[in-house]
């Protein structure tokens, strides 16, 4: 991998893979939803919408069909930390794909008619959240566990917020979070570094370094503790109960990050979980059980979901509780051990598959963590993780601390 920076301040990582054919060209600009003042709430993500509808070098509305004429695809996603704007192209066309990439990323013409448009799209797909189960639950459950904070807000923003933004609310966002050394530039696959490294420095000709937006750092520190529990109880016109606990844990660079992966995978992942064996298979007390850590720049989430059949939690969190208290007091086996290591490497190994979700893997890690390199070094302090460094963190962040805990039933009509 090749990294350096521009002299106008642009970031860039560039790696080659001889002989694939193909390249992916990614822009990670460094603001999500966390930077958003709460007035403001979806604006990062309106602007994504609206990224790829014309830009000031000309493009008109042709940018995505251009892509799609090279044989190639573009997109864009948008989450808490970053708004990152890719495509992937056959090799003979990376001259024309990055070109046309970068003119949409570096000069959005923002139409006033395109805004008008793409609001009523975000609005209905903010309706359609709503009426999504799963969307619903960790919408609610983020509230909960963030109450106040950034990441307690949907990155979608409300609706209230979204039909309040206007062209000078756009411009002005872009103008303070699209500043070139706020972006980083990914290239992987088959192609010509050297004329790549000139487009970028033509592209982005005349964009200096701003150093306008004042941004928030990651952190090291486990964050502060809720003193309470706290509980959300929703009735959906759904057809089963969805459950989901929440417990605060420490940003993706904390050393226990690790040993919190392995638990969650013993715990929830693949029917021979611990979740899925007992509470599933064999008591039949769920539907379905599983983990998911959710590990930003800032602090994250260890969270424990369930769907089930009745309307009464309470089975369903006694039977979460015993898996917890077994791991805690009871042996954890070697071979589940080792299985949690190993869905942990694949996960890697299947990320980097693809010339796209290389540069996807590279551009989160450079921007996130600040190094392109951190799965090597993630990676080697998984190996070194024990069983009981495993006990230690749920000790730790698990059991026996406060939790917040949504519950979507049915509506009474449904009962």
């Amino acid at each position: 991998m090749k990294a350096f920076t521009l002299n106008n301040g642009l970031k860039c990582l560039f790696e080659h893979r001889k002989g694939a054919g193909v390249v992916a060209i990614q822009f990670w600009v460094k603001v999500g939803s966390k930077y958003e003042a709460e007035r403001e709430a979806g604006i990062t993500h309106f602007i994504e919408h609206l990224i790829f509808k014309g830009s000031g070098n000309g493009e008109g509305y042709e940018v995505a069909p251009k892509i799609e004429a090279l044989g190639g695809s573009i997109n864009a996603f948008t989450s808490y930390d970053n708004t990152v704007y890719h495509v992937v192209v056959p090799s003979e066309a990376f001259e024309t794909g990055l070109e046309l990439l970068a003119g949409a990323v570096k000069a959005p013409r923002f139409p006033v008619d395109e805004i008008a448009k793409e609001k009523g799209v975000i609005i209905e797909e903010i309706k359609m959240g709503e009426d999504h189960p799963q969307r619903k639950l960790f919408k609610e459950l983020f509230s909960l566990s963030y109450e106040g904070r950034p990441y307690g807000r949907p990155i979608i923003g409300f609706e209230t917020t979204v039909n309040n933004t206007e062209k000078p609310d756009i411009v002005a966002y872009f103008s303070s979070h699209y500043s070139v050394d706020n972006v980083v530039a990914v290239i992987t696959g088959d192609f010509d570094g050297t004329k790549g490294k000139a487009l970028l420095e033509k592209s982005f000709e005349g964009s200096p370094a701003q150093h306008s937006a004042q941004r928030q750092e990651a952190s090291s520190s486990v964050p502060t503790r809720e003193r309470t529990s706290k509980a959300r109880r929703i009735e959906k016109d759904v057809q089963e109960s969805y459950l989901a606990l929440s417990y605060p844990i420490p940003p993706i660079v904390h050393k226990d990050v690790p040993a919190l992966e392995i638990l969650a995978k013993i715990l929830g992942d693949g029917d021979s979980s611990r979740l899925q064996a007992t509470l599933k298979h064999k008591k039949g007390i769920v539907t379905n059980a599983g983990t998911y850590l959710f590990t930003p720049k800032e602090d994250g989430l260890f969270i424990i979901m369930a769907t089930f059949n009745e309307t009464d939690e309470k089975p369903v969190l006694k039977g979460i509780d015993a898996e917890l208290k077994k791991i805690s007091t009871g042996s954890i086996d070697t071979w589940e051990f080792e299985k949690a290591k190993n869905l942990v490497r694949a996960s890697h190994v299947y990320a980097s598959e693809t010339v796209q979700g290389r540069a996807q893997e590279i551009g989160y890690y450079a921007t996130i963590t600040g190094s392109a390199h951190f799965p090597d070094r993630y990676l080697e302090e998984l190996g070194r993780v024990s069983k009981a460094d495993v006990k230690h963190v749920l000790s730790e962040y698990v059991t026996g601390v406060e939790r917040n805990l949504v519950v979507l039933l049915p509506g009474s009509n449904k009962r």
